[in-house]
């Protein structure tokens, strides 16, 4: 049940990529390309919704850490919700919910499954990308979170 959730996880998301890196080329973010979609801004709540349903099931078939999956998903339901994160109030809804949705899911991978590698390596990623300084490093940490999210959860 959980490796079907998972694959649901990356169909969204590499679909969602692909549509915005071909419409727009290299974002900031992936929540720029709420504002980028302009009339079909809604895509991004769509894209939020579809990584955050399956993470809030997953919850449900978990052991222990459970609740830190469906945290994890309530974050991402927060990132569809406060979409205009270039706003005072909103901004902070929106980036509290990412770092929910990022933090609790390897947090919960750790907890359920004893697999503390994914946390590990997404952080290393993340201060080389930082260290090197390469373009839009926000867009790329996203990314390299939602493969190690990915990637540990099927691994499991």
């Amino acid at each position: 049940m959980i490796n079907t959730l998972v694959y649901i996880q990356i169909v969204v998301v590499i679909s969602y990529l692909i549509f915005i890196q071909r419409k727009f080329g290299d974002l900031h973010s992936i929540s720029q390309s709420y504002y980028e979609l302009a009339s079909k801004s809604y895509l991004f709540t769509m894209f939020c919704f579809g990584l955050a349903i399956p993470m809030m099931v997953i919850a449900g078939n978990v052991d222990k850490g459970g609740a830190l999956f469906f945290l994890s998903g309530a974050g991402l339901i927060i990132v569809g919700m406060a979409t205009s994160f270039k706003r005072r109030l909103t901004d902070i809804a929106h980036y509290t919910g990412a770092g929910f949705g990022i933090v609790f899911a390897l947090v919960g991978i750790g907890v359920a499954f004893n697999s503390w590698l994914p946390i590990i390596l997404v952080a290393a990623v993340c201060a080389v990308i930082i260290k090197i300084r390469i373009n839009n490093p926000v867009y790329w940490m996203e990314v390299m979170a939602i493969i190690g999210i990915v990637v540990g959860l099927l691994a499991r």
